[in-house]
């Protein structure tokens, strides 16, 4: 088992739903934002974690999240043991702090977000965040590789951070492995390049627990950051891989 948690931040279209698609297999995609219908793994499954456990033996499963709720179904499938899954990815966290406001708006009755439905809103998200991080953790059934995406946002000190509201903003980072920075470069040929800052610049949230991946990584997978903070993966003690 590698366990690694990642934030990954960037603006639009530079990637990160394809960063989260090189997650180990059988990986799980909570997709909030249907990017995942673009990412290049096939075949993909759909599963509705209301009508039943998650399928077997797929390399790419989609859970389409509508509501906050679902996650709550997802994850008490996950704390169980009738999965497979390797990896799991939320796509995206801002996304699903959207969603969480507006369950408790909509728990509130009134429509409306009061000034001590910021603390709910931080608690429930903080929650989920651990939750899911700390699936590594279950003694059965450990998910090592957890992804949280986020889009990225300027504060008012000038520093881009990933884009969530309240105090999350701050805790988010502190949660996982590595926060990433995800971006585009052109270069000197002309062509397209992914990029990842994985440590602390002027102007930019960034950090790697492990000190392992250096300052910043080109094209970046999850698979190449895996074998690089704990080595190539080895193969199972009885066959197989």
């Amino acid at each position: 088992m590698r366990p690694l948690s990642v934030v990954v931040h960037g603006e639009s279209g530079t990637g990160k739903s394809w960063f989260a698609d090189t997650a180990p297999a059988p990986r799980l995609i909570l997709d909030a934002e249907g990017g995942s219908k673009f990412t290049p793994s096939q075949p993909k499954v759909y599963w509705d974690p209301l009508t039943g456990p998650p399928p077997l033996n797929q390399e790419t499963v989609i859970v389409l999240v509508r509501d906050f709720q679902t996650m709550q179904y997802v994850y008490q499938w996950l704390n169980s043991t009738q999965h497979d899954f390797q990896s799991v990815c939320l796509d995206s966290v801002t996304e699903l702090q959207k969603r969480c406001k507006d369950a408790i708006k909509a728990m509130e009755g009134s429509g409306g977000f009061r000034i001590q439905d910021w603390g709910t809103l931080l608690d429930d998200m903080e929650l989920l965040i651990r939750q899911f991080r700390d699936l590594w953790m279950h003694v059965i059934k450990p998910i090592p590789v957890t992804v949280f995406i986020t889009t990225t946002a300027m504060d008012d000190k000038g520093v881009y951070r990933p884009h969530v509201q309240g105090g999350l903003k701050l805790s988010l980072p502190y949660f996982v492995d590595i926060v990433g920075y995800l971006y585009t470069a052109t270069t000197d040929t002309g062509t397209l390049e992914h990029r990842m800052l994985v440590q602390n610049a002027p102007g930019f949230i960034a950090k790697d627990r492990t000190d392992k991946l250096g300052y910043e990584i080109v094209e970046p997978n999850i698979q190449t950051m895996l074998d690089t903070v704990f080595g190539p993966a080895q193969p199972d003690a009885i066959g197989g891989n």
